[in-house]
């Protein structure tokens, strides 16, 4: 299925010497296209996000959107993102600084769910706006297997997959170990913690095991509670709720990006553990490689889907982030990451990685992105090709995933 997107707004100008691009691995390096993987843009909390089992001592805010949609607060700040990409690869020749992208030249495809969709919609609306560009996408709440592929495909088995987590990680008591304070932020907001007796939310027993139907894996005890927990209280603050109304007026700025990496800490379970990763990036990660690889492909292809795909294929690669206002690992709202790739003056292709994002305020402000004032974004060095400064030849970045996606 496919949707347009009929924006009204004028096509934008852009001056390539009034733009900085960003930094060529060497002189006479062409950027030929970008490949991202995007989280979707920012939504209202899922129905069963926040596991926090009355310990809160006050309501939840309510929300102008359904569970799980993007906000019109949301959409907007999408929008400015794809405004921004518009900018950057106009900057880098990549898209042309004039008129609509050509056909074929900008590929969007998102997952099924409302959000990715309108994630999509509003990205094209900045990305090229008053043009007919295509967000493609299956019937919308089918199963799609880029982003989520069924156990039959990739081999998965849950008992298999909680052996390999507990090899990989150790017991999920250990993971939280390490993140007392940040719970005891958690705690506060809560306002559990003035309870007598107060709450203790660390030493809550922490269980991993198959699910009812031995399909899957459940988690519970302290990632549990806190990691959706986070996750609800950073939307409020990026919707721009006043901050009496973010985490109960009990937590400040600084303190929420603390506790965000409770949030991540979900990821160290059920996506970056290897078992786990090459099970949630089993397409997609051959997916972005042939849009890399292959002789004629889009200049710009932006995949839209969840933080689980971010954070799977991040640990394939063996890559962690850390985006201003976010904790280590959590795939920022409408974020992730971008394939680059590169022409070296003798012809040889070259593979770089990137990750982009809005940092909380930019999104809670709504502020314009442009060069003077970007997105976060920083280069990731790939480990596995040290050798050559962290951006890798192309044979060498696919043997590198290919190896990575083998059980």
């Amino acid at each position: 299925m496919k949707r347009h997107c009929l924006a009204l707004l004028a096509v934008a100008f852009f001056s390539h010497t009034a733009l900085a691009a960003t930094p060529a691995p060497g002189e006479g390096w062409t950027l030929e296209r970008a490949v991202f993987l995007l989280r979707h843009g920012l939504r209202t909390p899922l129905e069963t996000e926040a596991a926090i089992q009355g310990l809160n001592d006050q309501p939840l805010p309510a929300w102008k959107e359904p569970p799980s949609h993007l906000t019109s607060h949301g959409v907007e700040a999408t929008r400015l993102l794809g405004s921004y990409l518009r900018q950057w690869a106009v900057a880098e020749r990549v898209l042309p600084d004039q008129g609509c992208p050509a056909e074929g030249t900008v590929d969007i495809w998102t997952n099924s769910a409302v959000r990715t969709i309108a994630t999509g919609d509003a990205l094209a609306n900045g990305l090229a706006p008053g043009c007919d560009v295509t967000v493609s996408h299956l019937e919308p709440g089918a199963r799609d297997p880029l982003f989520s592929p069924p156990n039959e495909m990739t081999g998965f088995k849950a008992a298999d997959a909680i052996a390999a987590i507990r090899a990989e990680k150790g017991d999920p008591q250990e993971l939280t170990a390490p993140y007392k304070a940040e719970i005891a932020l958690m705690e506060k907001a809560l306002g559990c913690d003035r309870r007598n007796p107060p709450c203790d939310i660390a030493g809550t027993k922490a269980t991993l095991s198959l699910s009812a139907d031995g399909k899957g894996i459940d988690l519970l005890g302290p990632i549990y509670i806190t990691s959706g927990t986070a996750q609800v209280l950073l939307l409020q603050y990026l919707e721009g709720m006043p901050m009496q109304d973010v985490a109960w007026g009990r937590l400040t700025a600084a303190e929420l990006a603390r506790i965000s990496r409770l949030h991540a800490l979900l990821f160290e379970v059920y996506a970056r553990p290897h078992y786990m990763a090459r099970h949630t990036a089993f397409k997609m990660a051959p997916r972005v490689l042939d849009a890399l690889s292959a002789d004629k492909a889009p200049a710009m292809t932006l995949l839209i889907g969840h933080d689980n795909n971010v954070a799977a294929l991040s640990s394939l690669l063996d890559v962690h982030f850390q985006v201003d206002g976010y904790g280590k690992d959590d795939p920022p709202i409408g974020g992730g990451l971008r394939f680059e790739r590169w022409r070296d003056p003798a012809g040889a292709i070259w593979v770089r990685l990137a990750y982009v994002a809005q940092t909380p305020d930019q999104i809670r402000t709504l502020a314009p992105l442009t060069p003077t004032s970007p997105p976060f974004a920083a280069t990731l060095p790939i480990p596995g090709c040290a050798a050559t400064k962290g951006i890798c030849p192309m044979d060498r970045f696919t043997g590198l995933l290919q190896a990575a996606l083998s059980p």
